[in-house]
């Protein structure tokens, strides 16, 4: 399955709602302690330091705007920060069309410029970020604007249930396969423990070597039962969200089914890939699927070698687990919780495939291919290209913006400011992109 790839100018929404917590917590912390003495303290109307109460509320309220954008600087979902640029744009259009209105009715000329200009150039880097988050250009205005007005929130309530659903049927399966494995396991150790006791009870006092021999079961049953415990142990801690995590987790698998089945267990694991180039969730889904893999050998393979590969190829993690035991019986293994049914339901959320075949030797390999993130190097003229006009268009820009403010003050520069933002902006991204594409293609 083909994925789109990854360009290298695109936007990662946490860093642009993180320069933001960072300019509103430093801005308004400015504002609180020394915004008096650049906006006044009095009003003409005689109110002993009025304005200076305004200005320092105002310093509050940036304060507050920085905390509430800490999660969407946290979230890693694209989705969810996309929507939350363009209501961020939103809401500082409808600040800055406020401050418009209250300049031209109420407000002495020139009484708000500073956060007019702050707002409307928020409001427009913003929406700008909508549009291009995914790599320039992509000005999907009809389609930003449908988000907006499509009701996100009958969507996140979807998408929330739906996660639920989710949460509760991994759990359940959870529940029954940690049922299954004591009573295969646990449950059958326990109970050769107990008949080897009575046996040893039985014969105490009369048959010494009968004796022995039943406390010696004893004592290897209890080891197998200790050595399925830990597995499943094992199993219920917290799944890796790393690469090295995932390597150690695996290892820590084949060790302990060596253990517990006295086969020959080898672990090859190679170099994996950036972990931004993998989709959210594949550490986990490798592991879970390589769990069910080396407990389906275990109970049904009867195998004396097993071995796992984790490696990355051109376009994919590949994942391989192989036995020389008498075959895996697919759908014997889906009828129990999540056998390989749940394996491939797994893999397919990371648009990947699980597939099984028949090894030289007459056992099983298991094998799970999920596709790395492309990244799509594209043409390095293309983003010098994007440097130099974005560069010329700031100069001319910062031209106008000069002889105007020369002329007119802040006032007759305003009209200019979001447009320096955005060519400045332009002239980054283009920078950025050209030197991650010399990289790449180094």
């Amino acid at each position: 399955m083909s994925v789109e790839p990854r360009k290298l100018d695109a936007v990662d929404t946490r860093t642009v709602f993180h320069v933001y917590v960072g300019a509103c917590w430093i801005g308004g912390v400015a504002l609180f302690g020394w915004g008096p003495l650049l906006f006044g303290t009095h009003f003409d109307s005689g109110v002993p330091f009025g304005k200076a109460a305004l200005v320092r509320v105002a310093g509050a309220v940036l304060v507050a705007g920085g905390c509430l954008t800490v999660p969407l600087a946290r979230s890693a979902d694209p989705v969810i920060g996309r929507q939350g640029l363009l209501w961020y744009a939103a809401g500082h259009a409808f600040v800055w069309a406020a401050l418009l209105l209250q300049s031209w009715a109420v407000l002495p000329q020139g009484a708000a410029l500073i956060p007019t200009l702050v707002a409307g150039c928020a409001a427009f880097t913003f929406f700008y970020l909508h549009f291009t988050v995914s790599g320039e250009p992509a000005f999907e205005y009809g389609r930003g604007i449908v988000t907006l007005l499509n009701t996100p929130g009958q969507t996140t309530r979807l998408r929330t249930r739906y996660e639920e659903q989710i949460r509760r049927i991994v759990a359940g399966e959870e529940r029954h396969r940690l049922a299954r494995d004591l009573h295969d396991s646990v449950k059958q150790e326990v109970f050769a423990i107990q008949m080897s006791a009575a046996t040893a009870m039985a014969r105490l006092g009369t048959d010494p070597n009968g004796t022995a021999t039943a406390l010696h079961h004893v004592g290897d049953a209890a080891r197998s039962a200790v050595t399925a415990l830990d597995a499943m142990l094992a199993s219920l801690r917290d799944t890796p969200s790393g690469n090295r995590e995932l390597a150690d987790a695996l290892k820590n698998q084949c060790e302990a089914l060596a253990l517990r089945t006295g086969a020959r267990v080898s672990c090859d694991v190679g170099a994996l890939p950036d972990e931004g180039t993998l989709p959210p969730g594949t550490h986990e889904a490798v592991f879970r699927i390589a769990q069910e893999a080396l407990a389906n050998v275990a109970k049904h393979a009867r195998a004396t070698q097993i071995s796992l590969r984790l490696e990355v190829d051109a376009e994919q993690v590949r994942l391989e687990v192989a036995d020389n035991g008498v075959g895996v019986d697919e759908a014997a293994t889906s009828s129990h919780g999540s056998g390989i049914a749940g394996m491939k339901a797994r893999a397919a959320e990371l648009h990947g495939t699980v597939t099984l075949a028949d090894t030289p030797d007459g056992g099983t390999r298991v094998t799970l291919a999920v596709p790395v993130t492309l990244i799509d190097a594209g043409n390095a003229a293309e983003y010098r290209r994007r440097m130099v006009w974005s560069g010329l268009g700031l100069l001319a820009l910062t031209g106008m913006l000069t002889q105007r403010a020369y002329t007119g003050g802040l006032a007759g520069a305003a009209p200019y400011l979001p447009m320096v933002l955005l060519f400045t902006i332009m002239l980054v991204r283009a920078w950025v992109a050209w030197r991650r594409s010399r990289g790449i293609r180094a």
